[in-house]
């Protein structure tokens, strides 16, 4: 009982614990301790098989998801790798369009000057390869992000969203232009300040100055220089709004055709009042839109202007009070900035608020009273020329006699055109009818030669609107098609002039204004359908320039003026090499539809000697030894510079050589192949329409063994092509040579092989290689003969069993197959003997299978194929 009772107390009693040691750990204690090991990824281990990559193997998901990341290094990154992927793959941008736009201006406002760097190239990119119209949905969130960054509390994010500005500037003036009210308002508070209305500052803002400089000694620039670039951007902005100005209904409402001889019907003249002049006088004036004529819906007049005294930026600069309001914040400002730059001027500022004298009240209502309205001279004289040419045309026989009176109308218009006055469009468009109708009646040739030469004077001067650069260009092309029934006008040595220098001004203007752009290759279209030298021989000379497969007219202008100036080669006399090489170019580089590339090609076969087709006396305008290079050329997809730059490059996305791909294949786009497919059947089409077929397939085979045999690398659309030529044009009493023979069969091979181990369907090459084994003699026994089993790797065995597995479920191919049915046996035995392993593959079964088939089947015919046999 003692030793019992003496356990429950040991159970129970409290262990002591001694100083100096540790506690000991308990039975039932948790271990929280754990382990790490960091996991190093240099680059995506899977590839991404949705879309194109970069060479870190990460799609535009991935680096557009990776722009959200909290480093900034990753941020940097993933915009450096979307530059490279959309450089590489333009396609990209169509279809991610809006994502890329909304995730790329999000980054504007980061705070890693690196990034912001970085987007700014990334949306110059985007800039330059979409136009404006496709930008234009989104360009609210551009313009909202632009603002964010003007109005960023960072000085140095100021300083990027200048550089995001000038990217918009220089390719999306109309849109910027179109959003005015938020960004003149960005411009002010970047050199400014509201100033509060309490206390001492109670009498300016009495007087309106309610905005003052600031000054930030944050920034990594001097004041004076910050104010001068934003006041340089504020320059291009303004600029860019008034060229983009909409045109008013007023003027629009005036057709061109009626200004040179036509009927006048449904013109408007708007009313133009001097409100200072009507102030003080007692006539009552009644004002309606338009005059009083009919209000179209479109109609921008308004009685009265909702303004209040404040200084706040109005919403648009569409009316003169908003372009008042604007100024008077502008203004002081500017004149702040001038005093703080030279401050010694402002000794001879003498109380500039208040230079204007006070007038006496009295008399100024007693002037008022006998002033009448003030009329503008040079409107007047316009008026009266008008008229008094109007009063010579129903003269009739009699007009000889007024010849004196006219003169010194003729010399007036001629000095007004001619003095570099700058015009309205209304007077501009009074002038020009008033020429239009001296040159019909008077019939001089004297005459009208000094009457253009004025007009030609007044269109040569620089910084014309689009409005009255196209009054201009509509008066000559409409003067021009009148030469025919006025001897006085034919041959006029100022229309000359003025048409030889449209392809210079077409060169010059390219895709800055598009509209312009198609009004001047109207013009020249309609000469060179008339046959005009002068214009034919300087479309001649800016050939190269306009058709420049980089940034000629013809692919950065709109499809439907890339038409008319396709149409335009119709026309040239002659075409020089170099052009054949541009226009080669411009085929096959995608930048014009395949469709319109197929017209140009068939333009150019009807201009060459072997078509055999002409009209009237007009002379080929090349050579047959150009054409077929040409058309060479074009077949290839790739000029000889671009083949070279490809064999020195290392690319990683083209698959190397190896036994089953004896030449290196580079892996084109698809919509690149697809363009370029289009574009090989047209060139066949034409090479077969030439009627010596034996004679074209000798040339075709002479310059693929010239220039095509030596090369390593080849585009798979470059080697598609060759086979559906070849396969086209071939006539079998011209045999292939043996290193165009074999240069094929090493093409074929690599097609093969390239679509095994892409897993890709594709029909076209399917379908370029079977027609070329079936069309071409002796090509599938070499292609046999590459087939070297002992060369191929463990790895590789299935993949070649795949391509005689193919090659054997092609009906078209069963006899060639047959013919060569030794080889064919010897392959299969040799891919059983390699083929390791205690079960069969399944795709050794399958290649069994499928020549069990096809020789069973046909071995009642293979006895009788014996000459085929011999001849493949």
């Amino acid at each position: 009982m003692k030793a019992k009772k003496k356990r429950r107390q040991d159970d129970f009693q409290k262990v002591k614990l001694k100083v100096g040691k540790k506690k000991p750990r308990a039975d039932n204690a948790t271990n929280t301790s754990f382990r790490t090991k960091g996991i190093h990824l240099p680059e995506q281990l899977k590839r991404d098989t949705s879309g194109p990559t970069t060479h870190r193997q990460l799609g535009i998901s991935d680096l557009l998801s990776q722009l959200h990341h909290y480093n900034a290094n990753v941020k940097h990154s993933a915009l450096l790798g979307l530059r490279e992927l959309l450089s590489l793959n333009p396609s990209l941008l169509d279809q991610h369009l809006s994502r890329l736009l909304s995730e790329v201006a999000a980054v504007f406002t980061d705070k890693d000057g690196n990034v912001r760097v970085a987007a700014t190239r990334v949306l110059r990119f985007i800039a330059q390869s979409v136009p404006a119209e496709r930008v234009a949905p989104f360009f609210p969130l551009l313009s909202a992000h632009l603002s964010c960054a003007m109005t960023h509390i960072e000085t140095g994010i100021h300083e990027d969203a200048m550089t995001v500005l000038d990217v918009l500037l220089e390719h999306y003036p109309a849109l910027l232009a179109a959003r005015p009210a938020v960004l003149l308002t960005n411009f002010l508070e970047l050199i400014s300040h509201r100033q509060s209305s309490g206390g001492a500052k109670k009498a300016q803002v009495a007087k309106g100055r309610t905005w003052a400089l600031s000054v930030n000694p944050n920034r990594a620039v001097t004041s004076q220089q910050w104010r001068l670039s934003v006041l340089l951007r504020l320059g291009r902005f303004l600029q860019a709004v008034v060229d983009e100005r909409p045109v008013e209904i007023g003027d629009m409402s005036v057709p061109t055709d009626g200004v040179f001889g036509s009927s006048e019907e449904g013109r408007l003249t708007p009313l133009y009042l001097t409100w200072e002049e009507l102030a003080y006088s007692k006539v009552g004036v009644r004002v309606y839109a338009h005059s009083g004529a009919k209000p179209t819906p479109h109609s921008t007049f308004k009685l009265r202007y909702d303004t209040t005294n404040s200084s706040v930026v109005g919403e648009d600069l569409a009316s003169a009070e908003a372009v008042q309001s604007f100024a008077a914040t502008l203004v002081p400002l500017l004149l702040e900035v001038w005093f703080e730059a030279s401050a010694m001027c402002i000794i001879f500022v003498r109380d500039t608020p208040k230079h204007k004298k006070k007038i006496d009240l009295k008399r100024s209502k007693q002037a008022a009273t006998v002033q009448s309205p003030m009329v503008e001279p040079l409107a007047i004289n316009i008026t009266l020329c008008q008229v008094m040419v109007s009063l010579s045309q129903r003269q009739g026989a009699s007009q000889e006699t007024d010849v004196d009176w006219l003169i010194p109308l003729r010399t007036f218009v001629r000095d007004t055109l001619s003095s570099g006055v700058k015009l309205s469009y209304k007077q501009l468009q009074m002038l020009l009818g008033t020429v239009w109708k001296m040159v019909l009646t008077q019939r001089s040739k004297t005459v009208t030669e000094d009457l253009l030469a004025a007009v030609y004077i007044y269109y040569r001067q620089r910084h014309l609107t689009l409005q009255t650069r196209s009054l201009l260009l509509s008066f000559y092309s409409k003067l021009y098609l009148q030469e025919q029934g006025h001897t006085h006008i034919a041959r006029s040595k100022v229309l000359c002039r003025w048409l030889a220098s449209l392809p210079v001004q077409l060169s010059q203007l390219g895709h800055r204004n598009p509209a312009l752009s198609a009004r001047l290759i109207q013009s020249i279209q309609a000469a060179a359908s008339r046959g005009n030298k002068d214009l034919l021989n300087s479309l001649q000379t800016h050939a190269c320039r306009l058709y420049d497969p980089q940034e000629g007219v013809v692919v950065v202008l709109p499809a439907e003026s890339q038409q008319r100036m396709v149409q335009l080669l119709y026309f040239l006399p002659k075409m020089s090499q170099s052009l054949l090489a541009n226009l080669s170019c411009c085929c096959t580089a995608g930048r014009i539809s395949a469709g319109l590339a197929a017209s140009l090609i068939h333009i150019i076969h009807l201009r060459s000697p072997l078509s055999g087709w002409s009209v009237g006396s007009q002379e080929a305008a090349l050579q047959d030894v150009d054409y077929i290079s040409f058309l060479f050329s074009t077949l290839t997809g790739f000029s000889s510079d671009k083949l070279a730059s490809l064999q020195e490059a290392s690319d990683e996305s083209a698959l190397p050589p190896s036994p089953l791909s004896p030449l290196s294949l580079y892996p084109t786009p698809l919509e690149q192949f697809t363009h370029h497919w289009d574009i090989v059947q047209e060139v066949c089409h034409c090479l077969e329409s030439l009627g010596a077929k034996s004679q074209c397939f000798d040339i075709l085979q002479n310059g693929i063994c010239k220039y095509l045999t030596k090369l390593r690398l080849v585009p798979d659309s470059l080697a598609a092509g060759l086979l559906r030529a070849v396969s086209r044009l071939l006539d079998l009493s011209v045999l292939p040579i043996e290193p165009v023979l074999r240069f094929l069969s090493q093409c074929c091979l690599s097609l093969l092989a390239l679509l095994i181990i892409l897993q890709q369907e594709a029909p076209a090459i399917w379908g370029a290689c079977v027609s070329a084994m079936n069309t071409v003699p002796r090509l599938l026994r070499m292609v046999l003969q590459l087939l070297r089993v002992g060369d191929v790797s463990e790895e590789e065995l299935p993949q070649l069993g795949q391509i005689l597995s193919m090659l054997l479920q092609h009906t078209p191919i069963h006899n060639q197959l047959l013919a060569n049915a030794t080889l064919l046996q010897e392959i299969i035995q040799h891919l059983t003997r390699y083929s390791r392993g205690g079960t069969r593959e399944q795709w050794l079964t399958d290649l069994l299978y499928y020549y069990s088939v096809t020789v069973a089947h046909s071995s009642s015919t293979l006895r009788g194929n014996l000459g085929l046999r011999d001849m493949y």
